[in-house]
């Protein structure tokens, strides 16, 4: 960082020592010396700083400072044509460097507008023309047009005699799109700018100048020049040039009052030359004033054009925004107020039937309180998208207010409204429920009506015990489903093989997030009904909409529940897929053994677990022909640990596989102990701390 703090303070001393030669009554070969050295100085320490950095980031700087030494160049060529070999401008070699280095400057810029990502920027392009347009105006009115209609030069001199200012106009043109789509954030952006601008005036004052002194020298013009050098130079060796040959951030690059500014000088510089002609003397060019001033009212218009069709977009944008809640992106109650009111209209002009519900997220505070307000943002948010794909096409869901949401069912009655409703309550994320209350509307009532009957109904099922649906007017108790059974779900927890490979889902029951699991099934075996509860946790795990084809589901179940004709009422047909670890809860063993064998004829493959946690194993094994055996976690957790429990394990391992099962550890978290349980051949891995990864539909209420 000092080395280049050093090298920018010898640059300027350089232009400093230039500028004082340049201004001093010293001999004109002196300051043509003292000139090219300071600026092959300058140019010779940039392109040094330059070779230092990483070859992206020299995209850009290495063709300006060509571009630059082509044009120092250019000035040793033309200095040896004019003194030596009596050759004028137009006619000799310098005049191809001076062009050639336009050419290769542009190219160095318009790196600069290609690395910052807005190449294609069509706005930035017209506001750039319509700025150089307009400059292009009086240059070509002041300086162009005299130096082309000169009658005693050649047209080989003509020709080059124009291209001056009209390389000099591509520069500005190339300057302003670069201003435009990468704004000045950088000082080396800004000494960039400033050193373009430098050797732009200077060229600008030295083609007038030549219209009326072909054959004058001005050595204040070669201050400009050198300061174009020595900018571009110091631009290069400051720390912040590796930022232009990356894309900037994307914001609005340049502030719209100096954006407006740029655009009103260019589309004034027709008056104003007109202006100075008038006062000059001079004749009026009317066919470049019209033509000038036609082509500058396209671009304007152009502009215009993309202006409105920006803000019509936004408008449309913003009107979208006004008619949606900001979290969910669902209606807000703007809109559903609004929606309300023309569903009633038409379901009264086409006499069909209009059903409301009011949804409210159950216990949502509690789930704030439990997981913050992110969790509860996303909750909403993930509970509006998975209702609006259930409801579909079938009505309009909005957000009426906190965690409430309304939803617009048309030409549905209360009853069929209802069971839409159901629908969405199975699909409610997050483990998490709501009760809702659905209503109907009556022709020629206020719509605020149906809405105040359906939250009536909505506090009926809050006051019945919360996740439910309950129509105006109707029973809202459910004495058919005991308490135990209410929002009982399934949930599952990846199993996963030795090698990290997702193998099958393990099945557990799941409850709304502030009931205990473990007592709510306890509760259920001590109601009778806990069969009930192991075929509605099958039945949700069977209806996963997104289980992976070949993925098993281990799902545990009593032999009490086996022995339940309700439990095999509510059996699909078939189980293939599904892998049954039994749990000893009553009954004979060859009572036990036929309806083992039933579970087999449907295609379930059959578990034992908790092996190694009391005795008789072999016991256990030989009664259950299991196809999986899960070791306790008593025995699986902590094993690195305890030499005892290796060789006890090595043994269940061999004798499962000898049997022909497949061998799974449950709640293993710890390395050490996964890496022992692998050596002595377990084949399963449930993730008992990537707790409920799916969630199923509710079965039962």
């Amino acid at each position: 960082m000092m080395n280049g703090m050093v090298r920018i303070g010898v640059v300027l001393a350089l232009l400093a020592v230039g500028t004082v030669v340049q201004v001093a009554p010293v001999a004109p070969d002196v300051q043509a010396a003292v000139y090219g050295a300071a600026a092959l100085g300058a140019l010779g320490l940039g392109a040094l700083a330059l070779r230092e950095r990483p070859a992206r980031a020299r995209r850009g700087w290495t063709a300006l400072l060509a571009g630059h030494a082509t044009w120092l160049l250019g000035d040793v060529v033309g200095g040896y044509e004019v003194d030596e070999l009596g050759v004028s401008l137009g006619l000799g070699l310098s005049d191809l460097l001076y062009l050639v280095g336009y050419v290769v400057l542009v190219l160095g810029v318009n790196a600069f507008v290609r690395a910052g990502g807005r190449a294609h920027d069509l706005t930035a392009l017209l506001d750039a023309a319509i700025l150089t347009v307009g400059v292009a105006i009086p240059a070509i009115t002041f300086v162009l047009a005299p130096l082309v209609t000169d009658d005693d030069a050649g047209l080989l001199v003509t020709v080059v005699r124009g291209a001056y200012p009209l390389g000099d106009l591509l520069v500005l043109a190339m300057v302003a799109r670069f201003v435009l789509t990468r704004r000045l954030r950088s000082l080396s952006s800004v000494l960039l700018v400033a050193g373009l601008t430098a050797t732009l005036v200077g060229d600008a004052a030295w083609s007038a100048l030549l219209v009326d002194e072909p054959d004058g020298s001005w050595p204040l013009l070669n201050v400009l020049w050198l300061a174009g050098h020595v900018l571009l130079s110091v631009a290069v060796l400051h720390p912040s040039a590796p930022d232009l040959a990356s894309a900037p951030p994307s914001v609005e690059v340049v502030p719209a009052p100096w954006r407006l500014l740029l655009l009103v000088l260019g589309a004034l510089m027709p008056a104003g030359t007109l202006a100075a002609v008038g006062l000059l003397g001079r004749p009026i060019p009317w066919l470049l004033l019209a033509l000038g001033n036609a082509l500058l009212t396209v671009l304007v218009l152009v502009r215009l054009g993309g202006l409105l069709e920006r803000v019509g977009r936004q408008a449309v944008q913003l009107a979208a925004l006004a008619r949606r809640d900001e979290l969910t992106g669902a209606p807000n109650r703007r809109t559903w107020d609004h929606e309300l009111s023309r569903a009633c209209a038409r379901a009264r002009d086409e006499g069909r039937p209009l059903s409301v519900a009011i949804i409210d997220l159950d216990r949502f505070k509690a789930y704030n309180d439990h997981y913050g307000h992110p969790g509860g943002d996303r909750l909403l948010r993930d509970a509006v998208a998975a209702w609006v794909a259930e409801l579909g096409d079938a009505g309009l869901l909005a957000r009426y207010g906190g965690e409430e949401f309304a939803v617009l069912l048309p030409g549905l009655e209360p009853a069929e409204a209802a069971t839409v409703v159901e629908r969405l309550r199975h699909v409610t994320p997050h483990g998490q429920t709501f009760s809702a209350g659905v209503a109907g509307w009556v022709p020629d009532t206020e719509p605020v009506e149906v809405v105040l009957a359906a939250d009536v109904a909505l506090y009926d099922a809050k006051r019945s015990g919360r996740d439910r649906v309950v129509v105006a007017g109707a029973d809202p108790t459910d004495d058919d489903v005991p308490t135990a059974l209410r929002g009982v779900r399934a949930e599952v927890r990846t199993v996963r093989d030795a090698r990290g490979d997702v193998a099958a889902w393990q099945v557990v029951a799941g409850f709304p997030h502030d009931l205990d699991p473990a007592s709510v099934v306890a509760a259920a075996h001590r109601e009778g009904v806990g069969d009930l509860l192991e075929a509605a946790v099958l039945r949700s795990a069977l209806a996963l909409p997104d289980r992976p084809p070949g993925t098993d589901l281990h799902v545990r179940v009593g032999t009490s529940s086996l022995a339940s004709d309700r439990f095999w009422d509510l059996l699909p047909e078939r189980l293939d897929g599904v892998v049954l670890e039994v749990q000893h809860r009553g009954g004979s063993g060859e009572a036990v053994q036929r309806r083992l064998g039933r579970l087999r004829e449907r295609g379930a493959r059959l578990a034992v677990g908790q092996v190694g946690g009391s005795g008789g194993e072999a016991d256990r094994l030989r009664h259950v022909p299991a196809d999986v055996v899960a070791i306790d976690p008593h025995l699986a957790v902590g094993c690195a640990d305890d030499a005892d429990a290796v060789p006890v394990l090595r043994a269940l391992v061999e004798m499962a596989h000898r049997r022909g099962a497949t061998v799974r550890a449950d709640g293993v978290t710890r390395a050490e102990d996964r890496a022992v349980l692998v050596e002595v051949g377990v084949d399963l891995f449930a993730d008992d701390d990537a707790r409920t990864v799916r969630r199923g539909r509710r079965v039962l209420r």
